[in-house]
């Protein structure tokens, strides 16, 4: 169970409170001069003073931290949406080659672009070995393909071992994110 920071500051206050109250009934109970009861109150109050500044530095510091958390939780779960998005493009783009009779349409020659641009650049920052080995295959008979201008029997097959690939990472990475998010829900507006 975690305190809100409004009672966990209202407590500290309140634990501040404390040793002043205490001070200050022990120090009525001496039957000292009015000049040294007020002289005592000198060192007690400096002592506070040094305690009140060390709490306010370490309620700036958890402030900072938390900024810090939401901005990893945010960031991680930005290069989610990303790495999402790029798989299903590779998914897009390997379905679109794989039904097509030939390479010659604008479509298809946009698709394999695509693909080839997920290929070399921005899905390698994100793939993991299912995709990369899916991402090799389907790389290979595209190549054959472009090469001879006939189309391999097997590029449906690789299209959807590609498609199944990318899914099965998305789902690994949102159970992921899932228990990122629940982890660090109050720092994602959530809890």
């Amino acid at each position: 169970m975690s305190l809100s920071p409004l009672i966990f500051y209202m407590l500290l206050f309140a634990l501040a409170l404390a040793p002043s109250i205490v001070f200050s009934l022990w120090l009525g109970k001496r039957d000292w001069e009015r000049k040294d009861k007020i002289a005592a109150w000198d060192p007690f109050i400096k002592v506070m003073a040094i305690a009140g500044a060390v709490i306010i530095g370490l309620a700036s510091f958890e402030r900072f931290l938390d900024q810090h958390r939401q901005e990893l939780a945010k960031e991680m779960l930005d290069r989610a949406e990303q790495r999402n998005g790029l798989y299903n493009k590779a998914i897009k783009a390997g379905a679109a080659v794989a039904i097509a009779p030939d390479l010659n349409g604008a479509d298809v020659a946009g698709a394999v672009t695509t693909f080839w641009q997920l290929y070399w650049g921005e899905l390698a920052q994100f793939e993991g070995a299912q995709v990369e080995g899916a991402m090799v295959q389907f790389g290979r008979e595209l190549q054959a393909w472009q090469r001879t201008g006939q189309k391999p029997e097997g590029m449906d097959r690789l299209s959807l071992q590609l498609a199944q690939a990318c899914r099965a990472e998305m789902e690994t990475y949102q159970k992921q994110i899932d228990s990122l998010k629940n982890q660090y829900a109050r720092f994602l507006g959530g809890g």
